[in-house]
């Protein structure tokens, strides 16, 4: 829930970032950088919420971890429609993407998220 702290919690995040990539870690990075993301999109933080969303599919594709995949694809079509309504045709081809991967994963969850952003 956010509680009015969403800078102070981004610049955690950021911070706990740093010190696991320090450490050589990137243990369920998706969801964590899936968090980060949703903070810049909360704060209107469009380009730097992409940029976020764009490290975390790297990080999909260096390690197969796909745990939070789908939320990351569905955040980047949030972005993408706050950044303008001419964006709005790669935000639904994310929102697909999205109900694509939860439907892989059986991840009933995210399905109903996707569903919920696509329509």
């Amino acid at each position: 829930m956010n509680q009015g702290r969403t800078e102070e919690g981004i610049a955690l995040m950021q911070e706990n970032i740093s010190a696991l990539r320090t450490i050589g870690s990137e243990l369920l990075f998706t969801v964590i950088l899936g968090n980060l993301a949703s903070a810049h999109l909360a704060l209107l933080q469009v380009e730097q919420g992409l940029a976020v969303v764009d490290d975390a599919l790297k990080c999909v594709d260096r390690n197969g971890d796909h745990w939070g995949e789908s939320e990351l694809h569905r955040i980047r079509g949030h972005l993408l429609l706050t950044r303008g309504s001419h964006d709005a045709g790669l935000a639904e081809v994310c929102f697909g993407k999205a109900l694509e991967v939860a439907r892989e994963q059986q991840a009933k969850s995210y399905q109903l998220r996707a569903a919920t952003s696509l329509a």
